[in-house]
Parts: C-alpha cells; structure tokens; sequence
C-alpha cells in the first residue's frame, strides 16, 4: 500500500506545474513510514533540477545540494541528510513538506521543533506543496501563530488548496 500510494503521489507531485517550472526543489528525505520522495528527487536529477535536502545542526536547518543518494548519511533524530557542505542560497523554487498529521485546512503537526516554519518564514518566495496519505487527514488541527501552511496538501485521493 505504502509504495502504491506514494507513486500516486510522486506522479502527482512531477506533474504540478510548480515542479516543472521549478530549477531548485527542496526534498525532505523520507522517514518512518512518511510519503516517500525518492520518485520526486530522481525525476528532479533527470530533468536536470538542483535537488536540496535539508540538514539539521542544532536549532536550524539548512538545505544543502544532493546530487546522490550516496551523499546521505544518518544525521540529527536518525533521519538521513546530505553529508555535503553547499547550502542553498536561493529563495525559489519548491519544497515538499513532510508532516505527522494535517487537517483539511492544511494545518500542519510535524515533529515539534519548527524548523520548516522557521525556514519558510525566512524563505517567502518558495512554492510549498505538503505530502501526506488521507489517512495521515485529521479533523482539526490547532495551530499557532508560528506555523505557516503548506500552499498545497496532497495526498493519493485529494488536493486540499
């Protein structure tokens, strides 16, 4: 199911006019169980796309290049990063958020620390397109003011705009 489900959402995701206008997409490496992004970062390399995967280093978290899946190694929480050092200083292009749960409103629960709300805050200008499965929807989502929505939610069933 997982796999079925997130190659919905990949050819979704490469279809969207956002991914191909855009030369730089941010990519988070999935993790336990999250839509996979392997598909979307693959087509991005073929179609000649800067691939940006981000980096935690205590508060913060940068996206630097990944231009192989060798370059990955376990970094902050377990989760894989680029070992590389090019950080990205461009302001557009497209991010694929992940996330624990969302709402039909596109609320957005990710693992507690902000770092996409702080990064998005300080990058205005990227497109952001959240990837969840339907069953990752909740009823309602409290949210602060700190967080910012993704544009976009996709799941394999459904666009929440």
């Amino acid at each position: 199911m997982w796999k079925e489900k997130t190659k919905i959402i990949t050819d979704a995701v490469i279809h969207h006019r956002w991914f191909q206008e855009a030369a730089d997409i941010y990519c988070y490496i999935d993790f336990n169980q999250e839509v996979g992004t392997s598909g979307v970062i693959k087509e991005a390399w073929r179609q000649g796309k800067n691939v940006w995967a981000p980096k935690v280093s205590g508060e913060n978290m940068e996206f630097c290049s990944l231009t192989s899946f060798e370059e990955l190694v376990t970094g902050a929480y377990g989760i894989l990063e680029p070992n590389g050092t090019v950080i990205s200083e461009q302001n557009h292009g497209l991010m694929l958020v992940p996330g624990v749960a969302f709402d039909k409103q596109k609320n957005r629960i990710g693992y507690g620390k902000g770092y996409y709300d702080r990064y998005l805050k300080a990058h205005p200008l990227l497109h952001t397109i959240a990837l969840a499965f339907e069953l990752q929807i909740v009823g309602r989502i409290e949210a602060q003011a700190q967080d910012i929505k993704p544009e976009l939610l996709l799941t394999e069933s459904c666009i929440y705009k």
